[in-house]
């Protein structure tokens, strides 16, 4: 019995060794990924410095000329024979949807996702608005719906309330994270945005306590920004937007969920 229990012990300890072991190894890639991805973001952010925003969409501004071009025949061909490959990655496509709806081609992007769709329309649908681009398509990674809400992109845009319309009717998730974590709500506090933007995400149902990598919402995060760092950025008519919105600070926040949502109240 002793030698029988000895055994299964040292069993019991190999594998917990063994486990241990992997779940070291997990955490090392895991960070050295993370790493990685932070570094790549850096240096796209830099290299976007140095681009005017023209220069960087004019290939699928050229891209979409030829979809147009070439129809009917399906976007997806167009896209085989332009890259010389067969298949894209989920980002890639994506970023072809971000460059549609930037341009309000809606018929283009409508029969994109149709002809990818497979027979499962809805779900395609969900699944390449919902994906997030390749850094050097925007540091920040957005989905395309977070895309058109930037700043320099949705100041360039003729309608781009039209294109955000198209875009949730198409099940895009307005409250869908970047590559960086931020959702377009946030980045608009962040990073300067104005009030017409703000109102709209929000009147379409963007989630105004969620919280950004450092536990801040949109409140929090606003009252952290020195005023004079940013031109032209009201930030008593933005503070009242998001009060009227029901915005909350952290510490009124009872708990969150996986996704930075807020549960209740304290």
């Amino acid at each position: 019995m002793g030698i029988e229990a000895d055994k299964k012990t040292k069993e019991y300890k190999e594998n917990l060794a063994r486990n241990m072991e992997f779940i070291k190894k997990s955490q090392e890639i895991k960070e050295a990924e993370d790493k990685a991805r932070l570094q790549r973001q850096e240096a796209c952010k830099e290299k976007q410095k140095t681009q005017t925003f023209e220069d960087r969409m004019a290939p699928y501004a050229a891209l979409i000329e030829r979809f147009k071009n070439e129809a009917p025949k399906p976007v997806f061909e167009v896209i085989r024979d332009h890259t010389k490959e067969r298949f894209q990655t989920k980002e890639e496509y994506a970023q072809y949807a971000a460059a549609m709806a930037f341009y309000g081609e809606y018929e283009l992007l409508e029969r994109y996702v149709k002809e990818g769709a497979g027979g499962q329309y809805d779900r395609w649908n969900f699944m390449i608005l919902n994906q997030t681009v390749n850094p050097d398509f925007d540091w920040r990674e957005p989905s395309p719906l977070y895309f058109i809400t930037i700043k320099e992109v949705w100041e360039k845009m003729k309608d781009p309330k039209k294109a955000l319309d198209f875009l949730i009717k198409k099940h895009a998730d307005i409250n869908e994270r970047a590559g960086d974590g931020s959702t377009a709500l946030l980045n608009q506090i962040n990073n300067g945005g104005s009030l017409v933007t703000i109102r709209a995400l929000l009147e379409r149902g963007a989630d105004v306590n969620c919280f950004d990598s450092d536990g801040n919402t949109p409140l929090s995060l606003l009252q952290e920004i020195p005023p004079h760092n940013l031109k032209d950025f009201n930030y008593t008519e933005i503070e009242e937007l998001l009060l009227e919105f029901g915005a909350l600070f952290p510490d009124e926040m009872e708990e969150q969920d996986d996704d930075g949502r807020y549960d209740g109240f304290v």
